[in-house]
């Protein structure tokens, strides 16, 4: 039976495992550069694409696939590189371009919603004070009418008791 030389697969294993290559790699700013630079030209084949069709629909875009996953890649690895972050708000705007027209919404557009808010916090304490003094006003007329009742009940009793 031949034996299978275990020493040597266990090194060339262990150099591939342990290898700093690859970390050396990515930490390069020239690679980082140069990744970037290369989703920036499909950004840009993406954007050409979009102009070509003039504001209509395509059923294909063929660099929007590239384009979306070298910039996902990039905006994973470094969120906060600004030249990713602005590649990121191309990518962004392209694809929602490729959507057809399309609006931005600004605060100015929301600024109802605090205004309901408002207007619902204003309504509430209002009514929270109107219905305080309807209570109120409930308890005295029902301190009123008991008195009135205890009253005539006195009277019915002076009554009985006068007749009998």
């Amino acid at each position: 039976m031949k034996r299978i030389a275990f020493l040597p697969i266990l090194t060339i294993a262990a150099l591939l495992f342990f290898s700093p290559g690859p970390v050396r790699a990515a930490e390069d700013p020239a690679a980082v550069t140069r990744e970037i630079l290369r989703a920036t030209h499909f950004v840009t084949l993406f954007e050409k694409e979009l102009d070509q069709q003039r504001g209509g629909l395509a059923e294909r875009y063929f660099n929007k696939t590239e384009a979306t996953n070298r910039v996902r890649s990039l905006h994973e690895r470094y969120p906060d590189d600004p030249r990713v972050q602005a590649l990121f708000e191309r990518v962004r705007t392209a694809i929602m371009r490729s959507k057809g027209d399309y609006i931005t919404i600004t605060p100015e557009m929301l600024a109802y919603r605090q205004q309901e808010k408002n207007l619902q916090g204003k309504l509430g304490a209002l009514a929270d004070s109107k219905w305080r003094e309807l209570l109120q006003q409930a308890d005295e007329e029902a301190k009123a009418a008991a008195a009135r009742r205890a009253g005539e009940k006195a009277k019915d009793e002076l009554f009985k008791k006068t007749t009998m």
